[in-house]
């Protein structure tokens, strides 16, 4: 009997901006480590500067292409693209964030070979008028040319499918996932040590607050919040973890609000273990979000978490089970989660337990790779040449 010959790998370009730190590059990285090599060939672009995640891409098995944009827009980016598409003899071309999307869509209106597109879509309510100008002129017609659009939380899809129905057909939900077995407390316990001793905190309980300082983070209202909960609750330390902008804007507020002496500015962290390994209390006061990679590192370190109820937080914080939910812009309401969150140590513990199992039943890294891998497979590869 003749020994059937096995399909070649499909040859699959990723496109995004950067590999800087954030929710959709680490994704990204993530799918590139765990796609298998004997079913795909991967190769990734990116065209803005950004290098955190540069060490974890795997060199070996991922060819690494950076273009540059010198400018707005840079038909460079775009002869790139499509000079990749007909070297590599690309199959599917994969667009993480809208700006990948636009570059995509051009690189393969300018190549010979017409790949499918995909593409994966990380924002659900735009926090600029600016945006959602660009959603409707523009981005709303390139997702009509993909053959997918992938979305990261069933919220997500609902938010997009009502805004453009056209979508309903292409739409696919595949959950933001993390590595589950890199989230253990005792993994980095030296290094919590120290960070608690670094950041001079008695013995207190810790809030931590992971995100860059956007307006759309909720930071300030977050601080508000905060000076609230130190009325009734003296023992406790907020920590902020992140960079922006908003910064120096944050630190006088907290000045101005008196809870200086009790506020942690962290900066950009590298590894959030050390910090969630000495964290009572996540919290997440968001004003837009979509599937929070904090959250779900959080939920996987044991800690529960507090969150504004936008985007698709309803679908990992489970009211009184892994945490609790608030209405956003509500900085009273916020205070009283985290008091609630923190008031009982039995059931803190409990919702921190029940957290790390729903993160490994429903957000594991496996999950979201052998999904994505399903869907590249199934997706008709357009035309060649």
């Amino acid at each position: 009997m003749t020994k059937a010959t096995p399909a070649p790998p499909t040859r699959v370009l990723f496109i995004l901006p950067s590999l800087g730190q954030g929710g959709a590059e680490t994704q990204t990285i993530d799918l590139l480590s765990g796609l298998p090599i004997e079913t795909f060939q991967k190769h990734l672009l990116c065209f803005e500067p950004g290098s955190h995640l540069r060490a974890r891409l795997d060199g070996a098995n991922v060819d690494f292409s950076y273009v540059p944009r010198s400018r707005k827009f840079d038909p460079a980016v775009a002869r790139a693209i499509a000079g990749k598409i007909d070297r590599e003899r690309i199959d599917i071309v994969h667009c993480s964030l809208m700006i990948s999307l636009f570059w995509g869509w051009l690189g393969i209106l300018l190549s010979k070979r017409k790949p499918a597109l995909i593409t994966a879509v990380h924002t659900t309510v735009n926090v600029t008028p600016r945006a959602e100008v660009f959603d409707w002129i523009l981005y709303r017609w390139l997702m009509r040319c993909c053959q997918r659009v992938i979305f990261v939380c069933d919220a997500q899809r609902a938010h997009w499918c009502a805004k453009f129905p056209e979508l309903a057909t292409r739409a696919v939900v595949i959950h933001n996932g993390i590595n589950v077995e890199d989230f253990h407390k005792a993994q980095v316990r030296s290094e919590a040590d120290a960070l608690r001793q670094s950041l001079d905190l008695p013995e207190g309980r810790v809030i931590a607050h992971i995100a860059g300082f956007r307006i759309e983070k909720g930071h300030a209202i977050l601080l508000e919040a905060f000076a609230l909960l130190r009325k009734v609750c003296q023992d406790v330390y907020l920590v902020f973890a992140g960079d922006g902008n908003l910064r120096s804007e944050i630190e006088r507020r907290a000045h101005e609000l008196g809870v200086t002496a009790s506020v942690r500015f962290l900066g950009v962290v590298a590894d959030v273990r050390p910090l969630l390994a000495i964290t009572h209390c996540s919290v997440v006061p968001s004003l837009a979000e979509t599937f929070s990679m904090a959250v779900l590192e959080s939920m996987a370190m044991e800690v529960p978490v507090v969150a504004t109820d936008v985007g698709g937080m309803c679908e990992a914080v489970l009211p009184g089970i892994t945490g609790y939910l608030v209405p956003p812009k509500d900085p009273v309401a916020l205070a009283e989660g985290l008091l609630k969150c923190l008031g009982n140590e039995g059931e803190r513990v409990a919702m921190g337990r029940n957290g790390r199992a729903l993160v490994a039943e429903r957000f594991r890294r496996e999950l979201m790779i052998i999904r994505t891998g399903e869907l590249l497979q199934n997706v008709p590869h357009g035309s060649g040449s």
